[in-house]
């Protein structure tokens, strides 16, 4: 490696225990062990990381206590004072350090360091984690976006199709480039069993991640489905998940649902059912996807923004239907639960295509971009 780097990856709280997180601890572990010089600065309570990392990878903090990102947003004077306060501990922290690269991996801390750095010749990255239409044209966040477009040397995402938002949607100063999350592990010796009646989906209950609408498709099933021993199973913690209990109630689908806490060995999960049924509004990337499709599982999906329509390939490992479409993702899961042979022919073809996000394939894309950002740095 010719172009050993020092880096700090700017990050939120890297106490919580996230799928960003994970992916940031991965990646900043990999080219860590690659010879990368690399510190995470965390906006608040960084020293205690919720994933293993590097011994080399050194933390820092600007904050003790949790601070919101959102609620540094200048929608006031107590939060436009706390963002300029912020801004002046980010300089004052980067002023005693010298990197070769910053890394943000949010938007509204990218913009932080942006302003904090202007005047400065350190080459800025903004590493997208979700996607640029998440939130409303014209809202504060769209614009923070827009902005934090114009300020950095370059940008990564994670989907073509937000690649395509990134440019459509704003006056990018530098480049814009396509990195997938990669596998948070190695694809395992895949036992498939098309036999089992259980359908899977894992995540935190929230909105975003659709599982009212996912209630809603089960309920629609033809009742001989259910008759025969189908189950869903809907893995996570999360703040809705007492009003998806009561709805699963409402629906009269509790008998054939349920809904196990969050757990560290969720691949006992992924081995014992046969289809991954993925019902978010939307996302980033879509993780569970590639984790189902690694454990051999053919997968069903909204085509929401980001992600499901990258690693499905309709027909082939999963089926896409339209986002949010409750008719047409019962019609799907009806196909599938009915059809072994399809079942068995989707998850030959699901861990097939899922080698394209092994860790080395994409450890090695970051490569070639950090070698790419140290010749124009040595220009």
């Amino acid at each position: 490696m010719g172009h050993r780097m020092k880096i700090c990856v700017f990050a939120n709280d890297f106490s919580y225990q996230t799928g960003a997180e994970r992916v940031i601890s991965s990646i900043v572990n990999a080219l860590a062990s690659r010879g990368h010089d690399i510190d995470i600065l965390s906006l608040s309570r960084g020293l205690e990381p919720a994933y293993e990392l590097d011994p080399g990878v050194q933390l820092y903090q600007l904050f003790k206590d949790r601070i919101s990102r959102n609620g540094l947003i200048p929608l006031s004077i107590k939060r436009s004072w706390r963002f300029a306060s912020s801004i002046v501990k980010i300089r004052y922290f980067f002023e005693r350090h010298d990197y070769d690269l910053i890394i943000d991996t949010e938007h509204v801390l990218g913009l932080m360091a942006a302003i904090a750095l202007k005047g400065k010749s350190i080459y800025k990255m903004h590493w997208e984690h979700i996607n640029f239409n998440v939130d409303p044209a014209g809202s504060k966040k769209r614009k923070i976006r827009q902005k934090l477009a114009e300020m950095v040397d370059s940008i990564v995402v994670l989907t073509e199709r937000d690649r395509q938002y990134w440019l459509q949607g704003s006056r990018v100063k530098g480049h814009v480039t396509t990195i997938y999350n990669p596998l948070p592990f190695n694809v395992p010796d895949v036992n498939y069993n098309a036999d089992s009646k259980v359908v899977l989906n894992v995540g935190r209950f929230d909105s975003q991640k659709g599982y009212d609408l996912l209630l809603e498709a089960w309920s629609r099933l033809p009742k001989d489905l259910i008759q025969e021993g189908w189950t869903l199973k809907i893995v996570g913690n999360g703040d809705t998940k007492p009003a998806m209990e009561q709805l699963s109630r409402t629906l009269g689908v509790e008998d054939s649902v349920e809904m196990p806490p969050a757990t560290k060995d969720v691949a006992s999960y992924y081995r014992n059912a046969s289809i991954f049924c993925f019902s978010s509004r939307f996302e980033g990337f879509g993780m569970v996807l590639i984790e189902a499709q690694a454990h051999g599982l053919p997968c069903i999906s909204f085509d929401c923004d980001t992600g499901p329509d990258e690693i499905i390939e309709h027909g082939q490992n999963g089926f896409l239907v339209e986002n949010s479409n409750v008719d047409a993702l019962a019609q799907a899961l009806e196909e599938l639960m009915r059809s072994k042979s399809t079942r068995e022919a989707m998850s030959e073809s699901g861990l097939r295509s899922v080698t394209r996000f092994e860790q080395a394939p994409i450890v090695e894309q970051w490569e070639q971009l950090l070698g790419d950002i140290s010749a124009r740095l040595a220009k």
